[in-house]
């Protein structure tokens, strides 16, 4: 604003600042939401960098983490409000993680088990897991706790057993080899200690399965067996 000597203030000039400071805020307004699409902060640096004492007129800009400013000469002026800085940070940190977490699925639990036990009096037997939805499905039924079937033999080849529940089926030609763990009909367990070819769905296999090793621990008649991870 321009005074003369009598006291008397000239309007024109302060009319004019305060359209430059009008213009300045619509034109953050502007370009603002454009600086922001492409990150969490359009401005990077220190508060103290832009710090600037001269007497200014102060234009801020809602939902942003920036003050833009005129000075008493007209000069516009740009500083970051630290504490707005680290809130929008830390927000976009907690939703990557949050995004990451929401990412993890029940199949992708059961899937990390590849290994499942076979307890058969005071022996246990390590069987290697299938990679399908029906050994998948058996891997999170052994999560709630073991699982013990009561056995009978079939056919001089095979021990099976109902589970008590329905699993997903994954049925193909197979020609079973001792050790192979099948599921039969969607509901039953069976362990093979000599070769069939039928239908079925292999949910784990011995590991170093031979069948006279097998026939040692199941024996001929029927048997009480124990899965679990």
């Amino acid at each position: 604003m321009a005074c003369s000597s009598l006291g008397k203030c000239d309007n024109t000039d302060r009319i004019s600042r305060r359209d430059f400071v009008r213009a300045l805020a619509l034109l953050g307004a502007v370009a603002l939401p454009m600086g922001l699409a492409g990150g969490c902060s359009p401005i990077e640096g220190n508060a103290a960098d832009s710090e600037d004492t001269r007497p200014r007129g102060s234009v801020r800009l809602a939902g942003g983490a920036t003050d833009m400013s005129a000075t008493s000469d007209g000069e516009a002026i740009m500083s970051e409000r630290p504490n707005a800085w680290q809130d929008t940070s830390a927000r976009c940190d907690a939703s990557v993680t949050c995004d990451a977490n929401a990412s993890t699925s029940t199949d992708e639990e059961t899937s990390m088990y590849t290994t499942m036990h076979i307890t058969i009096g005071d022996q246990t037997l390590s069987a290697t897991l299938e990679d399908n939805s029906s050994a998948h499905a058996l891997a999170e039924l052994l999560q709630e706790g073991p699982l013990t079937i009561d056995m009978h033999d079939y056919g001089n080849m095979e021990k099976v057993g109902p589970i008590g529940q329905d699993l997903p089926r994954n049925d193909a030609q197979t020609t079973t080899q001792p050790g192979d763990v099948i599921l039969y009909l969607g509901n039953q367990l069976t362990i093979y200690y000599d070769t069939n070819s039928w239908s079925f769905t292999r949910v784990a296999r011995i590991d170093g399965a031979t069948k006279e090793g097998l026939l040692d621990i199941l024996g001929t008649d029927d048997v009480t067996v124990t899965f679990s991870l």
